[in-house]
């Protein structure tokens, strides 16, 4: 299990790399107002089977939640904002992935903040 900062905290992101060598496009899993996707992993394996790096962002580490509550989020989205584009930017700097092809699959939650970060801009993935 692989971590990067953000806001001087250590956030998890669990890495399935393919069974393949050279560059391989990548997709980051964010996980909805639940909390953190269970039972992820034969999904992610699979998926790694056909070539591609799934990365699982435990972006609620940010903020200490499991699980949030719709009264929660408008205090915490610009924090779970900026540790989504702080997860792009990890993922782009990883060996074997092609910065060029990360894409988000994002749920509920995930899904508004992919959105947000799509309208926002995505970081530099040359850059640190």
């Amino acid at each position: 299990m692989a971590t990067f900062i953000t806001d001087g905290k250590p956030i998890r992101i669990d890495h399935y790399p393919p069974n393949r060598t050279g560059s391989s496009p990548a997709v980051i899993l964010i996980h909805g107002s639940g909390g953190p996707l269970h039972g992820l992993d034969p999904f992610a394996s699979q998926a790694a089977m056909f070539g591609v790096h799934v990365f699982v962002l435990h972006y609620f580490e940010r903020t200490g939640h499991n699980w949030v509550s719709p009264s929660q989020i408008e205090s915490h989205f610009l924090a779970w904002l900026e540790t989504v584009k702080d997860a792009v930017s990890f993922v782009a700097r990883q060996t074997g992935v092609d910065a060029n092809r990360i894409g988000l699959l994002s749920f509920s939650l995930g899904a508004f903040l992919s959105l947000a970060l799509a309208h926002t801009g995505f970081p530099d993935r040359r850059s640190g």
